[in-house]
């Protein structure tokens, strides 16, 4: 068990391959929430797409205890070990949901990274080695069926994190004027770029519909 304290708070978090950068990345405020000054108040809600083994999920909910947090995890395994650091935290204001997010509502072959929690994604399409990495089908939902799945009606904090499927995710959110604050990590590979996508058009409708406080751009596998 990974043990540590962060402004007054003890934080529990199972040891796996991931974990030490995911605790460096997430307390460091990489996504800059704590440094923008957002608070939240009894009721408002915090979506975590992409919570991995749910570290952000578990800092924003011991930090800001009066917020209901709802985390999506797509991946079964890195969905088991979210439970287990949700049970270790105690954090009842947590709600953890094993599911994707895309563009439409179906079903989805991701690439599953065997070493590494993170990098999991349906659309990389030449990276696969049977020693390293696995295949899963994932039950996928638009962002407007999640809403009505959770029961959203408001949303004070969207963190997106799914590794290339942000692009047809929030473009084909009928959902984001509701969202009001949006953080996170932007992906692009030649697959994405194929498809028309770059970061630039995706940053350009997000400004244009809500407050971006901070998102990262990433190179993606192919």
């Amino acid at each position: 068990m990974r043990k540590f304290n962060f402004h007054g708070h003890n934080f529990y978090f199972t040891k796996t391959p991931a974990i030490d950068a995911l605790i460096n990345e997430i307390f460091s405020d990489n996504y800059h929430v704590l440094q923008s000054g957002i608070q939240f108040s009894s009721g408002d809600i915090i979506l975590d797409l992409g919570a991995n083994e749910g570290v952000f999920s578990i800092m924003m909910a011991k930090l800001f205890p009066a917020a209901d947090i709802y985390s999506v995890e797509a991946i079964s395994s890195t969905y088991r070990t979210l439970l287990s650091n949700i049970a270790s935290n105690h954090c009842s204001n947590i709600h953890p949901f094993n599911c994707g997010v895309g563009g439409e509502t179906g079903k989805r072959e991701f690439v599953v990274c065997n070493d590494f929690s993170g990098g999991s994604s349906s659309v990389m399409r030449h990276t696969f080695s049977k020693l390293h990495h696995h295949k899963e089908m994932v039950n996928i939902y638009s962002m407007q069926d999640i809403f009505n799945k959770l029961n959203i009606d408001y949303c004070k904090l969207l963190k997106i994190d799914i590794e290339g499927m942000e692009h047809e995710t929030i473009l084909n959110c009928e959902n984001l004027m509701r969202i009001e604050n949006l953080v996170g990590e932007f992906h692009i590979n030649s697959n994405l770029q194929s498809q028309g996508y770059s970061t630039a058009q995706l940053v350009t409708y997000i400004r244009e519909r809500t407050n971006l406080i901070h998102y990262e751009t990433c190179q993606m596998a192919e």
